[in-house]
């Protein structure tokens, strides 16, 4: 998919207390951002808003995209589920996006943007339980590769990042998980927390003015890799019969007896 062939998407994410969609209709986006605690009752009313305002109906969605974890189980299950069901509904294909490639995306267009050397970027997502999800990703030729996948670790399981020649962290528990993480040396850049879960409610904001303009977002974040990978034909998009979330740990029952 082309540049000048870039569909209408609407992205969803529901990890974490924010619920966030997103809509790209002709390179427009069409963004809303709510607190919830229960995402289920808001996701239809929240599309149906996004719609009205593009003068849209759900029939003239191409695709779908969805936030795909690691994150907490329920909002991964609601965010998941709907969009399976949606898909399956209208036929539509899915971008799965992974949220520690997300994070890893942002950080690498931000050490471009101001300047930042960037080769390696270590991600990282608080797991609770005393754990978290964690995963590495490299540069080549300007493009993100992922280098290991994302995996549970203990706070002290954290490799040790001071040899990591031109590396940067990313992902806003580096700094909320300060005091309980390993010591992170002079030498690792610390990406600057991301105003994802704070964005502004905004409608028809040309895509392309987006990038370093306003707070976005995970939402309307996923719209812009997917139009970043669209000019680079590294977009690909699954049947929703084959969606699935990225669990990494799916013993947490398990693991909670086991802390008491």
């Amino acid at each position: 998919m082309t540049n000048r062939e870039f569909k209408t998407v609407l992205a969803v994410d529901t990890i974490g207390s924010s619920l966030a969609v997103s809509l790209c209709v002709k390179r427009q986006i069409y963004q809303r951002l709510t607190l919830s605690r229960k995402h289920a009752n808001h996701l239809t009313p929240i599309i149906r808003q996004l719609c009205e305002s593009a003068s849209i109906t759900l029939k003239d969605v191409d695709y779908l995209a969805v936030n795909v974890g690691p994150g907490p189980f329920t909002g991964l299950r609601v965010g998941i589920a709907y969009v399976k069901g949606l898909a399956h509904a209208l036929s539509l294909p899915v971008y799965p996006i992974g949220h520690g490639e997300l994070l890893a995306h942002h950080a690498f267009r931000y050490a471009i943007d101001h300047g930042i050397p960037c080769r390696q970027i270590a991600t990282l997502i608080d797991a609770r339980l005393g754990q978290v999800y964690f995963s590495t990703y490299s540069i080549h030729n300007e493009h993100l590769e992922q280098n290991t996948l994302d995996c549970v670790l203990d706070y002290h399981q954290l490799p040790d990042l001071t040899d990591t020649h031109d590396c940067v962290v990313a992902g806003n528990d580096w700094q909320s998980l300060r005091d309980q993480l390993p010591t992170l040396p002079s030498s690792v850049t610390q990406i600057p927390a991301l105003a994802l879960d704070d964005a502004q409610d905004f409608d028809a904001r040309p895509i392309a003015r987006i990038k370093g303009q306003i707070a976005v977002s995970r939402a309307t974040y996923m719209l812009l890799m997917i139009d970043a990978y669209s000019q680079t034909d590294e977009l690909c998009s699954v049947d929703a019969k084959t969606l699935s979330p990225l669990y990494v740990r799916n013993d947490v029952a398990r693991k909670s007896v086991d802390r008491k």
